[in-house]
């Protein structure tokens, strides 16, 4: 591993002295967290969604971005005694039952979900809130937020703890001598509800004075596969309760903010008539993907750029640097930049991940040589790429599943292929025959494993991948290409 430290002159440095960051978000910042505050490319103006009025709905594919946004925002706010932000997940350990549960005795079901959820990110906000002296003065938000402590509901460590404490007896008995609460809500509290006591938390926040900034992200819903309707209409409801606690910090004026990151493809899924009106008015779409005639001119270089500065000054341009021009692979020749950006997704991970590996053959000083290039490549795309794919088809597959799903496609001769070559292939082998084609095909054309071949008029061909339009859809009349990743890490011909 490079060291993450001083800067360095560039004259002293070989390539493998570069640090590119981690493959997540949370690990950079614990463990080099100079590389999101300084290295950090903003391409998306993220500080205007962290102010009322401003997109609250973070999108983008796997490895886009999502939480390097979020942590580089608490690194920044370390450093800012003006600005409050607060990171919470719905990592894998989160329960989504505790929502229906809280939202007992309450009648519409989905209404009653984002009650459910105003009521514990508005316990995220108090807890921020509480930690900021100026607002603290008020003696009636000093009132709230002590009440709250004293029956265990801040401080909010995550969602779920929240959750889980509101969940508990004790609350739900105590909840009524805390709030202004009438009887029929007393009655709904009893019954361990808390869905209905979203008034005074709101009224609490809302009156808060000060000219600090408070920040909530949501954060952790990759990891998160959706298996039935109910969670579905649970995870739709977090973001109608987000997208409506923002209108009412906007309205009032009051400087809090709730991001929520959201993988597209699981956003995709959810129910909801409000769903695109939130995606086309509220939503911030990381997309990196960009025309590779120009590679040099591209946001992932300039990303890669920025990123090596953060703790190595003076380096302007590592690729001219550091890299080869053209690469000979075979009988073709490739211009090295846009080889290399071609065997990703076009996502920031994918590519830094890429430069990473390259740095395991990479000489004690001066450049690396094609072949340093073309073994580098190779490891990425083996112990890297492949894995990166297989981690997300495991929930919709199981990992045996998974297993011959790659097994079948490393034993196509080519590239290349139609899905008459994959199914009479898995009827000679027992195997793969219990698997659905078309379905395993499907998810990898999600992940960008695989793409559709096309020929315009004149017979050029052009290739479509899911990373490249989001809005595609998989074609099984057409012929079918592998990504160039997987078809490096399974040794394929290429055309």
């Amino acid at each position: 591993m490079p060291p993450q430290g001083r800067p360095r002159e560039a004259s002293a440095l070989a390539y493998g002295d570069l640090a590119f960051g981690f493959a997540s978000a949370e690990s950079e910042a614990a463990r080099a967290p100079e590389l999101l505050r300084d290295g950090f490319m903003d391409r998306w103006h993220t500080d205007s969604a962290s102010v009322p009025g401003g997109d609250f709905l973070i999108l983008g594919y796997k490895g886009s971005g999502k939480s390097a946004i979020a942590e580089h925002l608490r690194l920044r706010a370390e450093s800012n005694p003006l600005e409050f932000v607060k990171s919470t997940y719905l990592a894998s350990d989160f329960q989504f039952g505790l929502v229906g549960d809280l939202a007992e005795g309450v009648g519409d079901r989905p209404g009653a979900y984002v009650a459910v959820w105003l009521w514990l990110l508005l316990l995220q906000v108090l807890d921020s809130i509480s930690h900021d002296e100026q607002a603290m003065i008020q003696s009636e938000l000093a009132r709230t937020v002590s009440a709250l402590r004293q029956i265990g509901l801040l401080p909010t460590s995550s969602l779920r703890a929240t959750a889980l404490a509101s969940r508990k007896k004790s609350v739900t008995v105590n909840l009524p001598q805390v709030l202004k609460l009438s009887l029929e809500e007393v009655q709904q509290v009893r019954r361990g509800s808390v869905a209905l006591l979203v008034d005074e938390p709101m009224a609490a926040v809302t009156a808060a004075q000060t000219t600090s900034r408070h920040v909530i992200t949501v954060d952790g819903l990759d990891e998160i596969y959706l298996r039935s309707p109910p969670e579905y209409d649970i995870v739709s409801a977090l973001m109608m309760a987000a997208d409506r606690l923002n209108a009412e910090m906007l309205r009032t004026a009051t400087p809090v903010k709730v991001l929520v990151l959201c993988r597209t493809d699981v956003f995709e899924r959810l129910p909801g008539a409000n769903k695109n009106k939130i995606r086309q008015d509220s939503a911030l779409e990381l997309d990196w993907y960009q025309n590779t005639r120009h590679p040099e001119r591209t946001a992932l270089v300039q990303l890669a750029n920025l990123k090596v500065s953060a703790t190595h000054e003076g380096i302007d341009d590592l690729f001219s640097r550091f890299f080869p021009e053209r690469l000979q692979v075979g009988s073709q020749q490739f211009s090295t930049l846009r080889y290399l950006i071609e065997h990703t997704r076009h996502t920031p991970r994918d590519f830094l991940q890429l430069l990473k590996a390259l740095q395991d053959f990479a000489p004690p000083n001066g450049a690396l040589s094609p072949s340093d290039m073309l073994s580098g490549l190779r490891k990425y795309c083996v112990d890297y790429f492949v894995p990166e794919i297989k981690d997300e088809l495991i929930g919709p597959l199981t990992s045996e599943q998974v297993d011959a799903v790659f097994g079948l496609l490393g034993s196509l001769p080519r590239r290349k292929f139609d899905f008459a070559a994959v199914d009479a292939e898995a009827s000679r082998n027992v195997r793969y025959q219990e698997l659905d084609w078309p379905r395993a095909l499907g998810l990898l054309f999600e992940a960008s494993a695989i793409g559709n071949q096309q020929t315009r008029y004149g017979g050029t061909a052009y290739y479509t991948f899911k990373y490249r339009n989001p809005h595609s859809r998989l074609s099984f009349s057409r012929r079918m290409i592998l990504h160039r990743a997987v078809a490096k890490a399974l040794n394929l011909l290429d055309n």
